[in-house]
C-alpha cells in the first residue's frame, strides 16, 4: 500500500475499497456496470466517486438495451481504509 505524509492509505486501495464496498452495498439490486469516475483527496482519506446503472433505469429492455441512466455515489473511505459514508453525488 503506497503511502504519503497527509494519507495513509494510498489513492489504489481507496478506489478498491469504495467499489467493494459498493458492489456489496448495492449488489441486491442488481447493478450494472459499476466503476470509477473521480477521486478526491480529504483532509482524512479520499472521496471515490463511483457510478452505475440499475436494471430498471434501461430506457429500452433487452436485447435492444439502450442508453441507461447512471447513479453515481461518493465513498468516503478515511485513512484507516474504513468506509464513513456513502453520499448521493447529483451531475448535471
Amino acid at each position: 500500500m503506497a503511502e504519503t505524509e497527509s494519507h495513509p492509505i494510498g489513492v489504489k486501495d481507496a478506489v478498491r475499497i469504495a467499489l467493494e464496498h459498493a458492489a456489496d452495498l448495492f449488489g441486491r439490486e442488481k447493478i450494472e456496470n459499476l466503476a470509477l469516475e473521480e477521486v478526491v483527496p480529504t483532509d482524512d482519506g479520499w472521496d471515490v466517486t463511483v457510478g452505475f446503472s440499475r436494471p430498471w433505469d434501461r430506457t429500452l429492455p433487452p436485447p435492444f438495451g439502450g442508453p441507461t441512466k447512471r447513479d453515481y455515489k461518493v465513498v468516503s473511505v478515511g485513512e484507516d481504509g474504513k468506509v464513513g459514508a456513502v453520499k448521493m453525488r447529483r451531475v448535471g
